[in-house]
């Protein structure tokens, strides 16, 4: 071949090549960031569910090649150790917490494998799926190393749900107390402002208002998602994650909703507990408190026909809820202010209503003031 005619076919080489890549459709890193008490266990349980589906569409995950990977059983470390004790699954905190200051890696460490494998899926030139809600607690240094991270894909969408404050730092309030052990007094006895006032600069920091200033400095594309107007998963999955048909469409032929990680009404334990400190029955162990909260939930639902609504409360002190207020209404307005005017009265009402119920507590001596509760109590 003369030197005219191999310009020429290298020319082409190059046409094909370039039409190929041109062809290629963008890859993808969708991170879903929570925010705790926002159906994130319910998206998790979804894409461990729909796994082969999200596949599918493009969507790979870290922790999923993980323990599909055969591990030694000999001369382990202690983050295989780690690995071996704690299966690591679809939310995966492992891999968020890589991202995040040291002291918050004491509970979950730092998995690098994950993150290989995550860059394993770059090479690839799969789309990446990661979804934790530890993520919440990222700071501006760890936005940066994830921005530097995730800049392995060719396109990246951060997720993150919306819940207005006071309805989210009372369900942040009630996961925090519902799975108390008998031996946590201070659970069992802290007022509802000890748990919720003393919790709120640093849960403010973890909420969404906080978290999307922090992550608008390194990311253009954050997708926040209405908690209230769009519950559910359909939306995560069928509007917020790109191209997610397979799964978008199995997710809206399930009529059965998934909701998991729900509250728990504290009502009928808190009683449990103010008889036994009062001396009225003895309970002793965890289990015993079950069957005694069971047994005031049976007396006040049918043997007096009521419910917890119908129990006196009590309630945070009006300055403390001007402050909740106030960040409600602030991240209604940054988030939703073409909707602020038509919203403004269902956010107040909705505000009021939590008030006066989930940003409250039993007045337990008032209940046991009553000689009815006393010779129940006493009967047990």
């Amino acid at each position: 071949t003369t030197p005219l005619e191999e310009k020429l076919q290298n020319s082409n080489n190059e046409i094909v090549l370039d039409n190929v890549f041109a062809k290629r459709p963008p890859s993808r890193a969708v991170i879903h960031m929570g925010v705790h008490k926002t159906s994130s266990t319910s998206i998790q349980t979804q894409s461990r569910q729909k796994l082969h589906l999200l596949k599918l569409d493009g969507y790979e995950m870290p922790w999923k090649a993980f323990n599909e990977k055969t591990h030694r059983k000999d001369g382990l470390d202690s983050m295989q150790l780690f690995k071996n004790q704690h299966r690591l699954n679809e939310n995966q905190v492992n891999f968020a917490t890589c991202f995040l200051a040291p002291q918050e890696r004491r509970i979950y460490p730092c998995d690098p494998d994950l993150l290989l494998h995550g860059l394993d899926i770059a090479r690839r030139k799969r789309n990446l799926f990661v979804s934790a809600e530890k993520f919440s607690r990222i700071d501006a240094e760890g936005v940066n190393m994830l921005s530097s991270y995730l800049s392995h894909w060719d396109e990246v969408t951060i997720i993150i749900y919306y819940r207005r404050f006071h309805s989210w730092i009372a369900s942040v309030y009630n996961q925090i107390t519902k799975n108390r052990s008998l031996a946590d007094t201070i659970k069992w006895e802290s007022s509802i402002a000890d748990v919720t006032m003393n919790q709120q600069y640093n849960k403010e920091m973890q909420y969404t208002f906080a978290v999307v200033q922090r992550l608008k400095e390194r990311f253009h594309n954050v997708v926040v998602i209405n908690f209230h107007n769009e519950p559910g998963t359909e939306p995560f999955f069928c509007r917020a994650v790109p191209n997610a048909t397979h799964t978008c469409e199995a997710i809206r032929a399930d009529r059965e909703a998934l909701f998991v990680n729900g509250r728990v009404d504290l009502d009928y334990a808190d009683l449990a507990y103010g008889a036994m400190k009062a001396g009225w029955l003895q309970i002793k162990s965890d289990k015993r408190m079950k069957q005694v909260t069971q047994a005031v939930q049976n007396y006040q639902e049918k043997t007096l026909k009521l419910s917890s609504s119908n129990f006196k409360r009590v309630c945070l002190l009006p300055e403390d809820l001007e402050k909740i207020w106030r960040l409600s209404l602030q991240s209604e307005l940054m988030f939703f202010p073409d909707q602020v005017n038509s919203t403004n009265n269902d956010l107040r009402s909705d505000f009021e209503t939590a008030a006066r119920s989930t940003l409250c507590k039993v007045d337990v001596n008032n209940t046991l003031g009553y000689h009815d509760w006393q010779s129940f109590f006493k009967s047990l």
